[in-house]
């Protein structure tokens, strides 16, 4: 990936903030509505190592429709982990300019450069983009609380958008605490900027208990066997019957629980943080918690009453 050596010079900040705002969403909007297999969605996850957890988020994809009012607080979900993949991958320059900008350079861009990426600029478009990001983030919390807080209404569709939600919050949330650990293990340019490795550490866990723990302890009362049998009392809207009807339709819990028991042997030995083994901890701590999720949500009982079922008819 080539540098190039460029000086940004803007006196439209916010202009071009909301500028880019802007067209992020609409990109944003046209790729979850055109088709549900983008990259974007697999921007916490190996395709490989971490397909377990890549699958969950394309089913999550796939349940998503754009018509169903409910599902608003999805797509915000699915806004955030299109956002933070603009944050995580570097922006590059089109082929087809490659020619008109070298055209206004003073140094020749080589021939062999596979791809065109100014950090500069992709700094500066980042930090343009971070309040966006943050919009997203709050947004998506807020719409999470509403639904683990509107304990009477246990439907299906409301149980299916808690986990679908919770689930991109909290890998978001495990990258997040990639980002804290890879930032206290690389050289500081000052002391302003030092970070221990035990401080990372700290932040790491308190993240963990404050923000995961307490997610999967609410989460987990929509999923008791005494729950998913309870009916809400409350009169439905038609909206929320054609939501109910997707829902039902779809069978998002079952194809979840399918993945699990396909994908076990894979799901990693320690569902906690292990911060001690750093390259470790950065390759596989966004699947480890996705995992720790799951496993609350569909615990090893659930797996067996459906293996059980299954041989019985």
């Amino acid at each position: 990936m080539y540098d190039l050596p460029v000086v940004i010079s803007c006196d439209r900040e916010e202009e071009t903030a909301n500028h880019i705002h802007h067209s992020l969403r609409k990109w944003f909007e046209q790729t979850i509505d055109s088709t549900h297999e983008g990259d974007w969605a697999w921007c916490w996850f190996n395709k490989g190592s971490d397909a377990f957890a890549g699958n969950v988020m394309k089913l999550i994809c796939e349940y998503f429709k754009s018509n169903i009012v409910q599902h608003r607080i999805l797509e915000e979900a699915l806004a955030l982990s299109f956002f933070n993949y603009m944050f995580i991958y570097s922006f590059t320059v089109p082929d087809e300019h490659v020619t008109i900008l070298q055209q206004r350079m003073e140094v020749q861009i080589p021939k062999d450069a596979e791809y065109i990426s100014p950090s500069i600029i992709n700094l500066y478009l980042k930090m343009l983009m971070l309040p966006s990001l943050r919009d997203v983030v709050q947004r998506t919390l807020e719409g999470l609380e509403l639904l683990l807080l509107d304990q009477p209404n246990v439907r299906t569709w409301r149980r299916d958008l808690i986990f679908c939600v919770a689930f991109i919050v909290l890998a978001y949330l495990g990258r997040t605490q990639v980002s804290v650990l890879q930032f206290a293990n690389q050289p500081a340019r000052d002391s302003s900027e030092v970070l221990t490795h035990q401080a990372a550490t700290q932040q790491v866990l308190k993240m963990e208990q404050e923000i995961c723990d307490v997610i999967i302890r609410y989460h987990e009362q929509f999923h008791t066997p005494s729950t998913r049998r309870k009916v809400s009392n409350a009169v439905a809207t038609q909206a929320e019957h054609l939501c109910e009807d997707h829902a039902v339709q779809f069978g998002l819990m079952d194809k979840i629980r399918k993945l699990k028991t396909e994908h076990m042997k894979s799901a990693p030995k320690s569902l906690e943080p292990q911060c001690d083994h750093v390259g470790d901890f950065i390759a596989n701590n966004t699947t480890r918690i996705c995992w720790k999720f799951v496993n609350a949500i569909v615990p090893e009982e659930d797996l067996t009453q459906d293996a059980d079922n299954d041989m019985a008819t």
